[in-house]
């Protein structure tokens, strides 16, 4: 007899007037193809969980609400965008209506993705990732894979670590996590870290050229 858990099931949606689905005919020139759905999409599998796929939601808090509403028998839900404190931010407002606790944190100390919230409704939990795909698999990383390997009643998938030399100084911001992505090599024995860069959140081409991740906390 071998012990098993159900894999849960995730939840994942896109939400904004400028996005529009990769394949399709850009609606204008503001339109921005969303990727962030596939991409926590793969993060989910390699996990271990299941996704399912919420779509894509304008900009209009009631369709956000009742998509959301309609989501909470998942074991997970993930909202991309919408996570700041902008004219069209609906989402951190929207959890709070679903139901008890709600939202509980709105902001985190960390770059990228400082606009990331966390909520809970009905033993749900939500997380508010933001619209820039580097924020959003930060955000992800750090709380998402947490919880589903709490569902998994495992320690996540094991993940590799390295001590490695920075080849230049970075800047940091002195009260923040701050994830910069590097380049790995070896050279005379030695690992070595080449940062690809400590900021550009909107750019995701920072994470598809880099090798792996340092965190930096310059608290300590």
């Amino acid at each position: 007899r071998i012990p098993v858990v159900k894999k849960p099931k995730v939840g994942i949606l896109a939400t904004g007037d400028e996005l529009t689905e990769p394949g399709s005919r850009p609606l204008n020139d503001a339109s921005i193809f969303e990727s962030n759905r596939y991409m926590v999409s793969c993060l989910i599998r390699e996990a271990g969980g299941e996704s399912a796929d919420l779509g894509v939601c304008k900009d209009d808090p009631d369709a956000i609400f009742e998509i959301l509403k309609s989501s909470l028998e998942l074991d997970m839900i993930v909202v991309s965008g919408g996570a700041s404190v902008g004219e069209k931010d609906y989402t951190p407002l929207i959890v709070n209506r679903l139901g008890k606790p709600g939202l509980v944190v709105q902001g985190v100390a960390m770059k990228p993705g400082s606009p990331t919230g966390l909520g809970i409704v009905r033993n749900t939990p939500i997380i508010i990732c933001p619209g820039f795909p580097v924020s959003a698999f930060a955000a992800f990383s750090m709380f998402g894979l947490p919880i589903l390997s709490k569902f998994l009643g495992t320690r996540g998938p094991v993940k590799a670590k390295l001590k490695v030399k920075i080849t230049k100084d970075i800047s940091v911001h002195k009260d923040f996590l701050t994830f910069v992505r590097v380049i790995v090599y070896r050279r005379n024995n030695v690992f070595l870290a080449k940062p690809v860069s400590a900021s550009g959140p909107s750019v995701i081409t920072t994470l598809t050229n880099s090798y792996c991740i340092v965190i930096v906390n310059s608290r300590i």
